[in-house]
């Protein structure tokens, strides 16, 4: 899935809001880390609780973190592999394009004919 649209803020604001949040997920999971060293190849493993089933370990991998245009994260669990990124250009001093990709790729044979039918939906 990709998405494009306008905002009106600047390319920083935008990007530390991206950067905040990854912050916030990794201190819902060790309040130790110190967050100059969360860059490129940073990873850490947290539970995720679904609507419906039990708790799924995920491993957190930030892939992309190039201020303040790029970022992506990939999240991996026995299903597969979920990635979301963010391209951030300036346009103007308050009005930055931003660009967010979201893609899933699942391990079993199943899963990835049950998600390309379920994207064309």
């Amino acid at each position: 899935m990709k998405v494009c649209k306008n905002i009106e803020f600047s390319t920083e604001k935008i990007f530390q809001v991206l950067l905040n949040s990854l912050y916030d997920d990794i201190k819902s999971v060790n309040n130790d880390i110190i967050f100059d060293n969360v860059v490129e190849g940073f990873s850490y493993k947290k539970q995720l609780k679904p609507q419906v089933g039990k708790e799924v370990e995920v491993v957190v991998n930030v892939v992309k973190l190039v201020k303040p245009t790029d970022y992506k994260v990939e999240f991996v669990s026995s299903r597969g592999t979920n990635s979301i990124s963010y391209k951030l250009e300036k346009i103007q001093d308050e009005l930055t394009s931003v660009e967010l990709f979201e893609d899933f790729e699942p391990v079993s044979t199943s899963d990835k004919i049950n998600y390309k039918v379920m994207s064309f939906i």
